[in-house]
């Protein structure tokens, strides 16, 4: 390559370090242990002149930096906080059977192929555990996993490696790094890197940026929501230029993305083989459904699947009220898994209950029944006896109540086990 490709090229997965002098042995012996070619291409000087040599003995750059970096202004962004009034969600009125295929073909729902497909998946050899689920490959794994090392895994009992998973969330950011568990029953440290994304430019966008941002540290009462689950955010970036604009005949337009907040799970594990995938089992004999419900009986619609089919946003979405009760959740499936006694899992996100046990059955090519009479039930339609509601009333109550056990986003597990073992 020549100076002029290697200087202006825009590869991305090149990075440039600045490393002391001193401490370049111990960066040598990381970059030969992780075979990780590097090269020295230049010191940092005090003279403030950027030279490239161009290896004729000339220079391809030879330039003041200050030319190089200009004098741009001092960035100000002005990040007000401004009550917003949004109307509860409507329940009434909607046709269940129109609504729940309405949130799977939402693209959310609908497939995650096209993040899972974009790229070789066994590339390297350390694939154990392939987002693709069951001898249908159907993609809606809750995390992908690896080996450390390929001779580990012909060693019995010696199959540690890494877990990783990856979601984006437009709503709380405290419920992207929950339901982001990346689950494995032998996870032992556990890393959450997160980016958030939105458009500086325009007049409140930052502000739900930020308390995105801030939701993800702090809970709903002020108490510390990762430290509490154990989970760290090591490192982070922002994308503050989510958008586009051009020109249509004289027209101005101009598109801008939603602030989201994209979460990406990485863990250690003590043995990759033991993942627990969506995929139900129908070898097991008499198999029960449980869901392990961490909204304790919240079911708020706000900002969800079910919101946007139905062309609402919502005042009062799911949240995380109890750091500590996510952590021993993951503590008791681990200890459950470890027993033999899960047989399947999965979380109750995008689309609710309703598409986590779609998913799960896709994957396993079987049929569900669900009775989620618990969930659904409405105190005010059962008491007829002061005539509260009248009895031909019931029926539409019934469909808002099964649509919010269905289609509510709240944190939560669903599990499949032997009815033997349903008891412990």
């Amino acid at each position: 390559m020549s100076p002029l490709e290697i200087w202006c090229n825009e590869s991305q997965e090149r990075y440039a370090l600045a490393v002391a002098p001193e401490k370049l042995p111990a960066f040598d012996w990381i970059c030969r242990r992780e075979r990780a070619p590097y090269a020295v291409v230049g010191r940092i000087s005090a003279d403030r002149q950027l030279v490239v040599d161009g290896g004729g003995g000339g220079h391809a750059v030879d330039m003041p930096m200050d030319v190089l970096l200009g004098k741009p202004p001092k960035m100000h962004r002005d990040v007000r906080r401004e009550p917003v009034a949004l109307p509860p969600i409507e329940t009434a009125g909607f046709e269940l059977q129109q609504v729940l295929l309405d949130v799977l073909r939402h693209p959310t729902v609908a497939s995650k192929a096209f993040l899972i497909s974009i790229g070789d998946r066994s590339v390297g050899g350390l694939n154990c555990r392939d987002p693709m689920v069951g001898p249908w490959q159907v993609p809606v794994a809750d995390c992908r996993g690896d080996a450390g090392r390929l001779r580990r895994l012909r060693r019995r009992g010696d199959g540690d490696g890494r877990a990783h998973a990856g979601g984006g969330y437009r709503r709380r950011g405290r419920l992207a790094a929950g339901n982001r568990r990346g689950v494995d029953q032998h996870r032992r440290r556990r890393r959450r890197p997160g980016s958030c994304e939105a458009v500086g430019q325009l007049d409140g966008r930052l502000r739900p940026a930020r308390r995105g941002c801030e939701a993800v540290r702090c809970g709903a009462r002020g108490e510390r929501v990762l430290p509490a689950a154990r989970i760290s955010i090591p490192v982070g970036k922002d994308s503050l230029s989510m958008r586009t604009v051009w020109r249509d005949g004289d027209e101005d337009k101009r598109v801008a993305a939603p602030v989201s907040l994209i979460v990406s799970a990485a863990a250690a594990v003590d043995d990759v083989r033991l993942s627990l995938t969506p995929q139900l089992r129908t070898d097991c004999g008499d198999t029960l459904l449980i869901l392990v419900d961490l909204g304790n009986g919240r079911q708020r619609l706000g900002g969800s699947i079910f919101a946007q089919v139905t062309q609402q946003i919502g005042n009062e979405a799911p949240d995380v009220e109890q750091p500590e009760q996510l952590a021993a959740a993951i503590r008791a499936l681990r200890a459950l898994a470890a027993q033999g006694r899960v047989l399947a899992y999965h979380d109750r996100s995008d689309g609710g209950l309703f598409a986590a046990v779609c998913e799960m059955a896709f994957a396993g090519h079987c049929g569900v029944t669900l009775n989620i009479d618990v969930l659904a039930m409405d105190p005010v339609a059962s008491d007829w006896g002061d005539f509260k509601i009248r009895p031909e009333q019931v029926s539409v109550r019934r469909d808002e109540q099964t649509l919010r056990a269905l289609l509510n986003e709240e944190l939560g597990l669903i599990v499949q086990v032997r009815a033997a073992s349903a008891a412990r």
